[in-house]
């Protein structure tokens, strides 16, 4: 992985909610898209990382996270390395 963060994601879906964070956090992350016209979220590879099937799916040094809340707050043990988490939780932002 060459960015640290990978969004599997889909036009017109939940995924741009963890973009916009992504961005807004100036995240290092590449976009994958996940072709649903081909059912590509039923293929071995994709249902590797996300069992569920559903879109979106974000890779992390940590794993992958398929609940778009999780995917921006990082509410997860072994996350407290996410940004957006440090922030809430030790600089009382939000």
């Amino acid at each position: 992985m060459t960015a640290p963060y990978r969004l599997h994601y889909a036009p017109d879906n939940a995924s741009m909610i963890v973009r916009l964070v992504l961005e807004a956090l100036r995240q290092r992350y590449e976009v994958i898209l996940v072709d649903r016209a081909m059912r590509g979220q039923n293929e071995p590879a994709y249902l590797a990382l996300n069992p569920n099937g559903l879109i979106p799916t974000l890779e992390t040094p940590d794993g992958s996270i398929f609940e778009t809340g999780r995917s921006c707050f990082g509410w997860r043990i072994g996350m407290a390395h996410w940004p957006l988490h440090r922030m809430i939780l030790h600089e009382g932002i939000f």
